[in-house]
């Protein structure tokens, strides 16, 4: 979507929620002293103005990234096939579960490596080599073949360890040894779990502040009819305890499709949020407050955020602009859109924003995998939903040919379907997505798994006029890649906020390093990184944009 033309201000955005919300929040607090000097009612004395901020330590900026043929959105060309990225071509394949992806740098190189997930056989590793992939290692996996993923540290040693779910029951828990191996630690990390359930992705997150980073696994078949989700504590060795019983409630509802962890009300603590299949049948999605690190307590009542749908995939990021952290909600039927008002109530503006009808009520197309990212660096969060089929004994037919749906924001907040005219529109059955960078170029590439064929790898073939920053976390002992720290940037006047998660949607995960379009901002102005143990990095120090810089927890 374009950028604001001749400096004028944007038209203003359509109502999302109870009552308008800014297009851009306030300023962060960190210009504050700067401006009351120069606002006090007296006369700016330019000699006594503090000199600008140096360097901090823990910040290396990289190199900014010239763009010499800016467009105003990228195209993307498949390389998945070229590159020996490998799937299933087998259109017998089962349609039900299966085709996670996992995406992160899991040998210490710096290029990113791919794990896929199929319900015929093994998860298996893709090591990446410049401009190709050799198949690494499979993984340990759930019974009945590998569906999907989940990344976490959980030993904190700096190597991404790996959770497999199967079609039927059991995870299972790889930990990466850092020399390209992963051994099976099921047991001795997650101890003896129910064998009648039947788990989705395991997700992650530092919940409880203490410092290491704690997992949750969603379950699509528990026993009974009350949800069967499971909570675990890490006692900071990689060791988890299963503290369901007196950490979450039990709640109505079960088919948990997907979780997701992601802070509602800024205070760094995390709430866990359930997508429920089949809610006509088993009960609306779940919203879990989080109560200062202590235990979880359902806000399903008050939240207004937990729709009866058939849910599929959910993801979160701040689409209005307004600081607070929204969601996506990809379903079988009309997707929802909800925008979180910043005092615990999450409004409905999916018909407003134009993206309730991506899939059609009673259409057999539904979406699956979903994610919020900034694929033009205008500033703005869009929207891609991945399409499928369900094919199963019960409705036997010819599988369906759909096209992906790349819902682009709008300067006015509606959304406009983009994805025929950037090349990605392949009609096939789609299940994960994650976006991510593999060229480095500052334009967020796309990896889309299919349920019965090869994946796309869609790489971006331009640089944007829209400007961007790219953060990698190096966070604290316990927690090495910063997992759930909030990113505050300032940047021509506004301001900017992500959260650093492992998570991509349903069956898959990905590094968690911070993506950030910035429209027609050039300079950084004000840094912020809120860590989870509480400390804070912090800078006025200003330099370009457009390159991707590391920030380093220090005590």
């Amino acid at each position: 979507m374009a950028v604001g033309q001749g400096g004028e201000p944007p038209p203003e955005r359509p109502t999302l929620g109870p009552g308008p919300h800014p297009r851009y929040p306030a300023p962060m607090r960190l210009l504050l002293p700067s401006l009351l000097l120069a606002c006090g009612g007296k006369s700016a004395d330019t000699s006594s103005a503090e000199p600008p901020a140096e360097q901090p330590a823990w910040l290396d900026l990289g190199e900014e990234q010239a763009c010499e043929a800016p467009t105003a959105a990228p195209t993307y060309i498949d390389v998945a096939q070229d590159w020996g990225l490998g799937g299933i071509h087998s259109e017998d394949s089962p349609h039900a579960v299966g085709a996670g992806a996992a995406v992160a740098d899991l040998d210490g190189d710096q290029d990113l490596d791919v794990a896929l997930a199929y319900v015929t056989g093994p998860a298996q590793v893709f090591w990446r080599d410049g401009d190709a992939y050799t198949p690494g290692p499979t993984l340990a996996s759930g019974e009945s073949g590998a569906t999907g993923f989940g990344l976490a540290d959980s030993d904190g040693d700096g190597d991404l360890d790996i959770g497999v779910t199967g079609s039927t029951t059991r995870v299972a828990w790889n930990e990466n040894q850092g020399d390209g191996s992963f051994q099976d630690v099921t047991a001795t990390t997650l101890g003896a779990l129910n064998s009648s359930y039947g788990y989705t992705a395991p997700i992650a997150a530092d919940w409880d502040r203490d410092g290491d980073v704690d997992l949750a696994l969603p379950v699509r078949m528990p026993g009974g009819r009350s949800r069967g989700d499971r909570l675990y504590d890490n006692d900071g060795t990689g060791v988890f305890t299963d503290i369901t019983l007196q950490a979450l409630p039990e709640t109505e509802g079960a088919l948990t499709f997907q979780g997701l962890f992601f802070d509602a009300n800024n205070d760094l603590y995390p709430e866990l949020y359930a997508i429920n299949d089949q809610g006509n049948v088993f009960g609306g999605n779940a919203f879990f407050l989080n109560e200062a690190g202590g235990r979880f307590t359902s806000g399903v009542d008050r939240c207004g955020c937990a729709p009866v749908v058939g849910g599929m995939s959910g993801t979160a990021g701040d689409v209005n602009r307004d600081g607070y952290l929204d969601l996506f909600l990809g379903n079988s039927d009309a997707c929802n859109l909800m925008i979180n008002d910043g005092a615990g109530r999450f409004y409905d503006s999916a018909a407003v924003a134009g993206v309730q009808e991506v899939v059609a009520e009673g259409d057999p197309d539904m979406v699956w995998g979903s994610m919020l990212f900034d694929h033009d660096n205008d500033g703005d969060l869009d929207i891609l939903a991945v399409h499928g089929d369900l094919i199963s004994e019960m409705e036997p037919r010819e599988p369906l040919e759909l096209a992906d749906t790349l819902l682009s924001q709008q300067p006015d907040g509606t959304f406009t379907d983009v994805a025929p005219a950037l090349g990605l529109d392949a009609l096939d059955s789609g299940r994960s997505v994650v976006v991510d960078h593999w060229n480095d170029d500052g334009v967020l590439d796309i990896l889309v798994t299919v349920i019965n064929d090869w994946p796309h790898l869609y790489l971006s073939q331009s640089c944007t006029a829209g400007s961007w920053l790219d953060l990698r976390l190096q966070g604290p002992p316990g927690n090495p890649f910063g997992l759930g720290a909030r990113v505050e940037v300032e940047a021509g006047g506004q301001t900017f906020i992500a959260e650093a998660t492992h998570a991509s949607g349903l069956a898959a995960a990905r590094d968690s390093r911070v993506h950030l379009g910035l429209g027609e901002a050039d300079t950084i102005e004000a840094l912020r990184v809120s860590w989870p143990d509480g400390s804070v990095s912090e800078t006025t120090f200003a330099f370009a944009a457009r390159r991707s810089i590391t920030v380093a927890w220090s005590p």
